[in-house]
């Protein structure tokens, strides 16, 4: 099917790569770790985020919480 702007960025098969909050179930499954372990992340202040509503946006990225993780590891 042609592109209706073939001027238009294509989009990136990564979505994630250039948001700028998670849910905790997006940020879960993007660091393979269950909603418990992120809360209690989240809790100890590993994880920064803000409350809007009812809701958690975790502004860490994944893969920086990752990053950090394998740095300290090493």
């Amino acid at each position: 099917m042609p592109r209706l702007n073939p001027t238009a960025p294509k989009r990136t098969k990564n979505p994630t790569a250039h948001k700028s909050g998670w849910s905790v179930a997006e940020w879960a499954a993007d660091t393979s770790l269950s909603r418990s372990t992120v809360f209690n992340l989240l809790k100890e202040g590993c994880v920064r985020s803000v409350k809007f509503g009812g809701r958690t946006i975790i502004l860490t990225p994944p893969a920086d919480f990752l990053a950090a993780l394998a740095a300290e590891a090493a």
